[in-house]
């Protein structure tokens, strides 16, 4: 129950996050170990009370999924039990390209099959470079949020890499997934509380992360006073606590009404223009990835594998009205077109996906 002074919130207390797992003996490829902790977790919107849950441990649940630090390295495939790596299904885009090794996230032939037999991925070849913000459109059901769980460590792949560059890792899931008994303030603080920084210093960073995404004022306010979309603002900011050089977004404004929606992708591209890190970006909103990305992705149907990527070409921050632009609209076009027609389709159009 948090009390109605600016001192630290009390918090129920909850188990310590699991030890983040070893991979299994015989494991093909090379796991290259960081120096930061690293605790994968099960990415969920329930709060204390869902699923018999209390809230010391929906806390450490939590704990799991907001202080993901990574270091540079490669995340190797790990196989599942009775489960092959899947075959290649067509050529590749980046077939026989030389893979940028600056790249800040790269994931190569990444294939990804479940227990159950579902293949998600197949020969997936994508990179995104430092500072570059890269969306990815493609049917429900492509295997889009299987990359970010990927690239976050919280899955591994059935055959291929994922490498992600830089020292931290920030994920925006679908909902805030915001702990209801603490303020705004305190839910932000949060990651950093986890990984030990002092108060004072937790405090201040989380005033400024506030301060980014527009939220000043707020910060004794609990998540049930918020609207849905200031309730996502603060689920930004607290992301923004471990001062991602990586940053994951899976549909985070697909739940807003569109003027909260337009609204927040402004103050994204704000916070992208100051902060500069490397972005991939899951939607199904074409108009939303077009105004957003300097370069979309296509996938298709599952499994899911890349066919097209289209740059956009418009200086960061862009103006709302350029969604009005007969440029604009021409490059939206020809990412529609090839998300109806092209789904079969193994030719790139418009640019290269790496």
């Amino acid at each position: 129950m948090t009390t109605g002074s600016d001192t630290e919130p009390d918090r129920a207390p909850g188990p310590s996050p699991d030890p983040a797992p070893v991979p299994a003996p015989g494991t093909s490829g090379t796991v290259v170990e960081d120096t930061h902790d690293e605790v994968p977790g099960q990415a969920t919107g329930q709060t204390p009370g869902q699923a018999g849950q209390t809230p010391g441990q929906a806390a450490s649940r939590y704990d799991a999924e907001a202080t993901l630090r990574l270091g540079g390295g490669t995340a190797a495939p790990r196989p599942e039990p009775g489960a092959a790596p899947v075959p290649g299904q067509g050529p590749d885009p980046g077939a026989g390209r030389a893979a940028a090794p600056e790249a800040a996230l790269r994931f190569e032939g990444v294939h990804k099959r479940f227990p159950n037999g579902t293949t998600a991925l197949a020969d997936v070849h994508l990179s995104v470079a430092p500072g570059e913000f890269v969306a990815v459109v493609g049917p429900s059901g492509c295997g889009k949020s299987t990359l970010l769980r990927l690239a976050s460590r919280l899955d591994t792949p059935t055959a291929g890499t994922v490498h992600v560059g830089g020292t931290s890792l920030g994920y925006v899931f679908q909902d805030p997934t915001l702990l209801p008994w603490r303020r705004v303030l305190a839910n932000v603080e949060l990651p950093a509380e986890l990984t030990g920084v002092g108060r004072a210093e937790r405090r201040a960073r989380a005033r400024e992360a506030l301060r980014l995404v527009g939220l000043e004022g707020a910060e004794r306010q609990l998540p049930r006073e918020l609207s849905g979309g200031m309730r996502m603002r603060v689920s930004l900011a607290r992301a923004l606590m471990t001062r991602p050089d990586v940053f994951l977004f899976d549909e985070p404004f697909g739940a807003l009404d569109e003027i909260t929606r337009m609204r927040l992708q402004e103050e994204l591209q704000r916070i992208l223009s100051e902060q500069r890190f490397a972005g991939l970006f899951i939607t199904h909103s074409v108009i939303e990835a077009t105004f957003l990305a300097s370069r979309v992705v296509v996938m298709t149907a599952r499994p899911g594998r890349v066919v097209a990527a289209f740059d956009v070409p418009f200086p960061h921050p862009r103006p709302p009205e350029l969604r009005y632009d007969p440029a604009f609209a021409r490059i939206a076009g020809e990412v529609s077109a090839a998300l109806r027609d092209g789904a079969g389709e193994p030719a790139v159009q418009g640019g290269s996906p790496q």
